[in-house]
């Protein structure tokens, strides 16, 4: 087995692999499609890997730049000439096999518990802390949320017992606009005061108003160590608007939340829906009654204890060890021998 991370693929390995499974491309975008056929003709197997629905949500950071450059077009063209494709739920398979490839096959997310960042750490406060761990594509997420932590903040029961967390500002990385006469596309660092996070803070902190034990802001984490921010949370928030997109994202947080000992509330729509079971290994918000729901589940989970652990083992329980990397990755093998053994018969 060969695994690369960034370096290209040559003329040099043609022939060299019975398999070549990608994610997203091989090489350049537009070259991808080029490369599955040059491989295909030297007699592998390829296997293209996909997680998110190709066209982004309006809203969606990239929405523009993909549109205009047409970056969806080549990621469904990448996904029919593919001899099969992968993804992590029958949810988002059953848009591929209508649209792109009938060969699917789901692989799911997966954590690997022995590694450091996945190892749950000992509380460093007597605070219930309700997190909210992602990046900056969820603006439309995070506005159910709007105006939930006033109240909260207020409310004589838990104003002193209550934590808000928000994990992975990040006020880096760069904004593209596009010239509406021109269709010129600029790049530029964005500027600090531009950054969507800090409309996500405000929906954190209510508008600055939360107290400096109320709220807690963490900066991003490298990919290798974002796994760290669960530590310092008791229960997750997962909020999710309604549309394709979302509705083909993978149960990733439930896996990370479950493998790390914590509670989750979420929306209850999509992948929530259909793995959790409300009041037994989540709460589940009902959209219709989001204002409503997400303050009264966040109070639930502070006062009772009781609930808060048994949130929390049952999703352990869902999650482990069936997500775990070694289980998934056996099966990963088992399914890379059958499509062998098929191409042998």
């Amino acid at each position: 087995m060969d695994i690369r991370l960034q370096s290209s693929v040559t003329e040099d390995d043609l022939g060299n692999y019975e398999i070549v499974h990608f994610h997203r491309r091989i090489n350049e975008p537009e070259n991808s499609v080029y490369w599955i056929k040059r491989f295909q003709d030297a007699g592998a197997i390829v296997v293209s890997d996909i997680d998110d629905y190709w066209t982004p949500f309006k809203g969606h950071p990239a929405y523009e730049i993909v549109m205009k450059n047409k970056i969806h077009l080549q990621i469904m063209d990448v996904q029919r000439h593919a001899d099969y494709v992968t993804t992590t739920t029958e949810l988002y398979a059953k848009y591929i096999r209508e649209k792109l490839n009938k060969n699917v096959h789901i692989i799911p997310n997966a954590v690997d518990p022995n590694l450091k960042m996945w190892q749950p750490e000992d509380r460093d406060t007597d605070k219930i802390r309700i997190g909210w761990i992602g990046g900056s594509s969820h603006k439309l997420d995070l506005d159910k949320l709007n105006n939930c932590f006033n109240p909260l903040f207020r409310d004589p029961d838990i104003k002193d017992k209550i934590q808000v967390v928000m994990c992975g500002y990040d006020t880096r990385g760069t904004v593209t606009t596009i010239n509406p006469e021109t269709g010129e596309q600029q790049t530029r660092k964005i500027r600090p005061e531009e950054s969507i996070w800090n409309k996500f803070e405000s929906i954190f902190n209510d508008n600055g108003n939360a107290t400096p034990e109320q709220y807690v802001r963490r900066n991003t984490l490298p990919i290798t160590q974002y796994g760290k921010h669960y530590n310092h949370v008791d229960v997750c928030l997962a909020p999710l608007e309604e549309h394709t997109f979302n509705e083909c994202k993978s149960e990733l947080k439930i896996i990370e939340t479950g493998m790390m000992g914590k509670a989750l509330i979420a929306s209850d729509v999509y992948i929530y829906k259909e793995l959790l079971t409300h009041g037994e290994n989540a709460l589940l918000v009902n959209p219709k009654k989001n204002h409503k729901h997400w303050h009264k589940f966040i109070k639930e989970v502070i006062m009772e204890d009781e609930l808060r652990q048994k949130l929390s083992e049952n999703l352990y329980n869902l999650v482990y060890p069936r997500y775990t990397l070694q289980n998934v990755t056996a099966d990963r093998c088992s399914w890379y021998k059958k499509i062998l053994n098929e191409r042998v018969r």
